[in-house]
C-alpha cells in the first residue's frame, strides 16, 4: 500500500514558520498597542494639564497659569497635536489679556494676540466655527485694549474686522444671545471709532448696534447686559450732544445712566457701579453747559467722588486717575463760576494725583488729556491771580498735549487744543506784546477750524 503523503499545512517546517510568523505579528500588535495606549495616556495628561493651566487662569493664578501653558508647549507642537496645540495657545492669549490690567499693558495685548492668532492658524472658520468665532472676539478685545494706548485708528479697524467675523458666524447659527453680547462690543468700537474718524456716522453706526443687542436683552431676562446697554448708550448720547441736538442728547444720556443704575448698585456691581457714576458725572458736566450751572457742575462732582469710592489708586490706577481728571476739570470750572482760589487748588492736586499714573510712554492719550487739563488750570490761574508766568506754563503745556494730539491722528482733540492755545494767547496780550499774541491767537483759531474741516 503506498505511503501516504503528508499534508503541507502539518508539515513540521510549516508548522514552526507559522509559530515564527505568529509570534512576530503577535509581537508586533502587542508593540503597537502598548505604544497607542502610552501616546493616549501622554495625550489624556496633557488635556488634564491644560485644564488645570485654565483653572490656575480662572482663580487669577495668571503667572501660574501662564507657566503651565509655557511648559505644555515644550510638549505639544502644532505638527503633533494641533487642537491641543490651539487650546494651549488660547489659554496663554487670555492669560496675557489678564496680565495687560496689572502690568506691561501694552506689550501682554500683544503677546495675547500673537498667541491668539497661531490658535486662528488652526481653528478655521469652515472647520470650527464656534472656535474661531471665540479667538475673533478675543482677537477684537485685546485690539480693542491696544486702541487706548496708541494707533487708535488702526487697532479699532482691526478690532471691528474680527467683531463683524463673529457676528456673522452668530448670526448664521441664529444664536440671539451671542449676537447681541456681539453687537454690544461693536458698539463700543464704533464709539471709539468716532474720536478719531467720521463722527457722527460712527456714533450713529454704535447706536445702532446697542439698540439692536436690546432688541434681545430686556431688563427683566437679561438684567446685567441690559444695564451694560444703557451705560454704553449713555455715553454715546453725550458725544452725539456735541454734535447736534444738544441738550436734548444729554438729557437722554442722562436718563440710560439712571436705567443702569437701577441694576448696576453699589452692593452688587461696585465697578460698573463705578462705570456708572462717570457717564453721569460728564452727562451733568455737560448740562451745566446749558443750565444751573453750578448745581450741575457739583452733581457732577458727587458722581466722579462716588466713582473714587471703587476706583482706588492701589485696585484701579488708570481708572483712578482718569476720575482724578475729570474732576480737575470740575473744579476748573467751579473755580471760573466762582472766581474761587480753593477750587483752583483743589484741581491742580487732582491732576497732581492723576499724573503719577499718566506717562507720555504707558498711556499716551490719557496723559495728553492731562496735559490739557492742566493747560486749562494755568489759563484759570492767570485769569485770577493776573499771572504772567502761568500763560507761559499752559503754553507749553498745550504743545506737550499737541506731541500726542496731532492734526492728522485726532483732529478734534488738536482742534480743541487750538482753540485752547488761543485763548492763551489772547489772555497774554492784555500783559504784553499785544499784536504778536493777537496773531498767534488767530494762527490757533485757523489751525483748529483747519483740523474741524478734516472730520
Amino acid at each position: 500500500m503506498p505511503k501516504k503523503k503528508k499534508k503541507w499545512y502539518v508539515h513540521p517546517l510549516f508548522l514552526v514558520m507559522v509559530s515564527l510568523i505568529g509570534s512576530t505579528v503577535l509581537g508586533l500588535f502587542t508593540t503597537f498597542f502598548l505604544e497607542f495606549r502610552s501616546e493616549k495616556i501622554k495625550q489624556q495628561h496633557i488635556i488634564a494639564d491644560i485644564e488645570r493651566a485654565n483653572m490656575m487662569l480662572e482663580q487669577n493664578m495668571y503667572e501660574d497659569a501662564l507657566s503651565k501653558y509655557d511648559s505644555l508647549l515644550e510638549q505639544v507642537s502644532v505638527k503633533s497635536e494641533p487642537l491641543l496645540f490651539a487650546e494651549i495657545k488660547l489659554g496663554q492669549g487670555r492669560t496675557f489679556v489678564m496680565m495687560s490690567y496689572i502690568s506691561d499693558e501694552e506689550k501682554n495685548l500683544k503677546k495675547a494676540i500673537a498667541s491668539f492668532e497661531e490658535a486662528n492658524d488652526i481653528y478655521l472658520e469652515n472647520k470650527y466655527p464656534e472656535k474661531f468665532a471665540l479667538l475673533e472676539g478675543n482677537i477684537a478685545n485685546a485690539y480693542l485694549g491696544l486702541s487706548e494706548i496708541r494707533d487708535k485708528e488702526e487697532n479699532l479697524l482691526n478690532a471691528i474686522s474680527s467683531n463683524l467675523k463673529a457676528l456673522e458666524i452668530f448670526k448664521n447659527q441664529k444664536n440671539l444671545e451671542k449676537t447681541a453680547a456681539k453687537l454690544l462690543n461693536i458698539g463700543v468700537c464704533y464709539e471709539c471709532l468716532s474720536a478719531v474718524k467720521e463722527k457722527e456716522k460712527n456714533l450713529n453706526l454704535a447706536i445702532d448696534s446697542y439698540m439692536e443687542s436690546l432688541e434681545t436683552f430686556n431688563e427683566s431676562k437679561y438684567p446685567l447686559e441690559f444695564a451694560t446697554a444703557q451705560l454704553n448708550l449713555a455715553n454715546v448720547y453725550l458725544k452725539m450732544s456735541y454734535i447736534k441736538n444738544k441738550e436734548e442728547n444729554v438729557l437722554k444720556s442722562i436718563k440710560s445712566n439712571e436705567k443702569a443704575l437701577e441694576v448696576f448698585s453699589l452692593e452688587t456691581y461696585p465697578s460698573d457701579y463705578a462705570s456708572v457714576k462717570i457717564n453721569e458725572g460728564n452727562a451733568y458736566e455737560r448740562y451745566a453747559s446749558f443750565t444751573d450751572k453750578q448745581p450741575n457742575l457739583e452733581k457732577a462732582l458727587e458722581d466722579y467722588d462716588d466713582a473714587l469710592a471703587i476706583y482706588t489708586l492701589d485696585k484701579y490706577p488708570s481708572n483712578y486717575a482718569l476720575t482724578k481728571v475729570n474732576i480737575a476739570s470740575i473744579y476748573i470750572n467751579l473755580a471760573k463760576t466762582k472766581n474761587s482760589k480753593e477750587d483752583l487748588a483743589m484741581s491742580f492736586e487732582a491732576i497732581t494725583e492723576a499724573l503719577k499714573v499718566f506717562n507720555i510712554e504707558e498711556y499716551p492719550e490719557y496723559y495728553a488729556f492731562t496735559m490739557i487739563n492742566l493747560g486749562e488750570y494755568y489759563n484759570a490761574l492767570a485769569e485770577i491771580n493776573g499771572e504772567k508766568e502761568a500763560f507761559g506754563k499752559a503754553e507749553s503745556s498745550f504743545q506737550e498735549a499737541l506731541k500726542i494730539f496731532t492734526c492728522e491722528a485726532y483732529p478734534l482733540d488738536y482742534s480743541v487744543i487750538q482753540y485752547d492755545l488761543a485763548e492763551t494767547y489772547i489772555g497774554l496780550s492784555l500783559i504784553e506784546d499785544k499784536q504778536k499774541n493777537i496773531e498767534k491767537a488767530e494762527n490757533a483759531k485757523k489751525e483748529a477750524r483747519k483740523a474741524e474741516s478734516l472730520n
